[in-house]
């Protein structure tokens, strides 16, 4: 088995889950990425392998989870689900096909790479070695998922003076993608696993930029409520915390929804 800790990210092409690969590295994990495009042999990379893989694509996550079975034999010990798509679009005024992608991309996608990936998981061995910690999926996800969040903000406060948080498929995706979480915690806790869902804060991402403009817009020449997270910090932060909990031997399964720095959130 190898004496370094194994970590598999899902979406590393850009953005948060490309840093997550620089960072869990600079852990000390052994790092391997899916991307939907591989780049040019030539340029670096922090990983040991990226693997061509894309969420909405199961024979890519199935053919991905081949080539990391070659690569990394003793299995992972870490499974980062990280990409989505996300969009402002109205309820009444988004395309149905556009309204499918959010719920294919957000929510069947990660539940797509989990099964996929969920072999490599459980062939780690189940008594922790001195470098390994517990078994974990760590879930990225986002505060628009707070349902009591946005009725709050809808019933409570006048239009003026509501908060420019998402009310579109965006969150309600997301809101799935809870569950999904809550879901596999149900399926796997007898076998150890530890399931993380994480928001990362509002992240100065290509993504983010319509939130932010938002944000922005709304609380100019004020204190805004949220900020803009550089990458760096967000995943920073998002590190830290998963290796604390995969780090743990306890042998105890967990189920947990957390900010980048590890503060417990509202369901």
């Amino acid at each position: 088995m190898s004496e370094k800790p194994t970590a598999l990210v899902v979406g590393a092409s850009r953005g948060i889950g490309k840093a997550l690969l620089d960072k869990l590295a600079q852990a000390g994990y052994d790092t391997y990425g899916t991307v939907r495009t591989l780049p040019p042999a030539t340029k670096p990379s922090p990983s040991k392998a990226l693997l061509q893989a894309d969420l909405t694509d199961e024979a890519s996550l199935r053919k991905a989870a081949e080539d990391l079975s070659k690569t990394c034999g003793d299995g992972l010990d870490l499974l980062i689900i990280s990409g989505a798509t996300a969009g402002d679009e109205p309820y009444l005024e988004i395309e149905t096909d556009r309204l499918l992608d959010y719920y294919n991309t957000n929510v069947i996608g990660p539940l797509r790479a989990i099964r996929a990936f969920l072999p490599a998981l459980r062939s780690r061995s189940s008594s922790p070695s001195a470098a390994a910690g517990q078994r974990t999926i760590v879930i990225i996800t986002s505060l628009a998922s707070n349902a009591g969040m946005r009725a709050k903000n809808a019933l409570t406060l006048p239009i003026e003076d509501r908060l420019p948080i998402s009310t579109g498929p965006y969150g309600s995706s997301k809101a799935a993608l809870n569950c999904l979480g809550i879901g596999l915690y149900t399926e796997l806790e007898a076998e150890g696993f530890k399931v993380l869902l994480v928001h990362p804060g509002l992240v100065n991402t290509d993504m983010a930029q319509n939130m932010i403009k938002r944000v922005e817009d709304k609380f100019a020449g004020g204190e805004s409520p949220w900020k803009v997270l550089e990458v760096e910090e967000s995943v920073g932060g998002i590190v830290d915390v998963v290796v604390r909990e995969a780090g743990k031997k306890d042998g105890k399964p967990a189920l947990k929804y957390v900010d980048w720095t590890g503060k417990d959130l509202p369901w």
